[in-house]
């Protein structure tokens, strides 16, 4: 049976929170040759005000917006 572990780091980047994820995958007694793989990043943004947070990830090409009510 394989396995994945999803390793992230997360930084600030001004007012923008980076997380940059990398998955890595092992399948027992076998020999895997993976390249080109490149990090998903994920970006979290929060208007100046604090009241919409907008977050964008590379991995499925959306933007999500979060109003605080």
């Amino acid at each position: 049976m394989s396995s994945g572990q999803l390793n992230s780091s997360a930084s600030w980047h001004d007012s923008v929170l980076v997380i940059e994820s990398i998955l890595d995958i092992k399948i027992p007694n076998a020999t895997v040759v993976v390249t080109g793989l490149k990090p998903v990043i994920d970006t979290w943004t929060l208007t100046a005000e604090g009241r919409t947070l907008t977050h964008e990830a590379d991995d499925h090409k959306g933007i999500y917006v979060y109003e605080k009510q």
